[in-house]
């Protein structure tokens, strides 16, 4: 694929799904992420290949992602979440997510005097999520198999390289992800190189069987629209 600035060209979703068969997983993934954190590091990586028509709002392709990081594992029941503050009702439908089997979080940005927009509790109601789907697994609430077989067959994935504190959660993402990986779950976590948390990398070091971190920065042009090509088909030939 070219790599040079503008000549980026996204693949077919079929062709991202062809990877899909790094590894194969029992029991399926829990997957969350944070849409603003994502979206803001693709902006910056395209900014900084000097690729400017691909710094605006709601470019990203949620459909090509979901093929990157699912890797054609099979989400668990209620296991994909993506939080967000401003992404429009039309992408969501346009891209299918629900489909896919992803619920939407949004919350609404805060509003200060000086007209700035803030965002508040998106990454939090994916801590939550992410929280209250390693103890259904722990508790055996559902219709799986028992113990640890039951853990050791899922994957959680988030997509964001936050590792501040939540307003209501200190240790935000760190923490909760060590809270999944002392009850046996593995994790990955899917993050742009200069957007990753120093303390979300650590845990590389903390739980070295555990916990894997993706760069998504060499995957940027895969996760542009794909848009269907103007040539003519096989076999067909252009109108004169």
């Amino acid at each position: 694929m070219p790599s040079e600035p503008g000549r980026c060209v996204a693949p077919r979703l079929e062709q991202i799904e062809l990877w899909n068969n790094w590894r194969s997983v029992t029991f399926g993934a829990v997957l969350a992420f944070s849409r603003s954190n994502i979206e803001r590091g693709f902006r910056d990586y395209w900014a900084s290949q000097g690729i400017t028509e691909y710094d605006v709002p709601h470019l990203l392709s949620l459909r090509a992602l979901h093929a990157l990081i699912a890797r054609g594992r099979p989400l668990r029941r209620h296991g994909g979440h993506l939080a967000t503050s401003d992404l429009p009702a039309s992408k969501w439908d346009d891209e299918g997510m629900e489909q896919l089997g992803y619920e939407l979080h949004r919350r609404e940005p805060i509003q200060h005097r000086s007209g700035q927009r803030q965002e508040q509790g998106v990454d939090e109601v994916l801590h939550g999520h992410i929280h209250r789907s390693a103890l259904e697994l722990e508790d055996g609430d559902d219709d799986d198999d028992e113990g640890d077989a039951r853990r050791l067959g899922v994957t959680f994935v988030v997509a964001s390289g936050d590792g501040a504190d939540a307003e209501n959660n200190l240790g935000g993402f760190p923490r909760v992800l060590t809270q999944v990986m002392d009850l046996g779950i593995s994790v990955e976590l899917w993050t742009w190189h200069d957007r990753t948390s120093s303390e979300l990398a650590k845990l590389a070091h903390s739980f070295p069987t555990k916990f894997q971190l993706f760069e998504l920065d060499k995957f940027a042009p895969h996760l542009l629209p794909w848009t269907p090509s103007s040539e003519p088909a096989a076999g067909t030939s252009a109108a004169t």
